[in-house]
């Protein structure tokens, strides 16, 4: 059961405020009225943009890892293979093995 809400109030605000509460308001999943709202009550609205953080990031964590098995695959097809070529792919490994734990930090960090 939702309520009635029969009164409107008007805040004055600059473009700049203006953007700033939308942004916030957008960051924990609410429209603007229901921010604004929320926070002339007395409450705290928690940020959602952490956790979508933190599942972009898985996201391409896992494209980083089909990638590696991608890459892991073309390895050991041995009549493509070349010294040359072979020094370059573990180079691109190593690359995505360490972009893979940066990223994985970072989703640490959204977490917390």
């Amino acid at each position: 059961m939702t309520d009635t809400r029969e009164h409107a109030l008007r805040v004055w605000v600059t473009p700049e405020e203006k953007a700033l509460i939308d942004q916030h308001a957008k960051a924990t999943c609410m429209s603007c009225s229901r921010y604004l709202r929320t926070l002339g009550v007395g409450y705290v609205p928690q940020s959602k943009l952490d956790v979508f953080h933190m599942l972009e990031l898985a996201k391409v964590n896992g494209g980083m890892g089909r990638l590696g098995g991608l890459l892991k695959m073309l390895l050991t097809n041995q009549e493509r293979r070349t010294p040359e070529l072979d020094r370059q792919l573990e180079s691109l490994l190593d690359e995505i093995s360490v972009t893979q734990g940066d990223l994985w930090a970072i989703a640490q960090k959204l977490k917390e």
